[in-house]
């Protein structure tokens, strides 16, 4: 939600618990392992939908997707590949 430029809020009286689960240590592991790696490459492809949206509709330069540039551009290449976006939609609206 952050990304994609929508402004969410906490609502001060609302609250939620998390009960720890009783887990060997090497599952543990294994499970912090794969979701690591599930959330980068879930990240990454968040971040480049996200970006050619905003390019093709034209929003790039708005404050709407601020949040995405401050996020998206902690992945490597990410900025090469923006702009190769750019270049590309430019040549499609041609």
């Amino acid at each position: 939600m952050y990304i994609s430029g929508i402004e969410f809020f906490v609502l001060p009286h609302d609250f939620i618990i998390h009960q720890s689960h009783l887990y060997k240590e090497e599952a543990r592991k294994q499970e912090r392992t794969y979701n690591n790696k599930l959330y980068r490459s879930f990240r990454e492809e968040v971040c480049f939908r996200y970006s050619m949206q905003f390019i093709m509709a034209d929003l790039w330069n708005t404050s709407s997707a601020n949040n995405l540039k401050r996020e998206c551009n902690k992945i490597s290449e990410f900025k090469k590949l923006v702009a190769q976006m750019n270049d590309m939609s430019l040549r499609l609206v041609q």
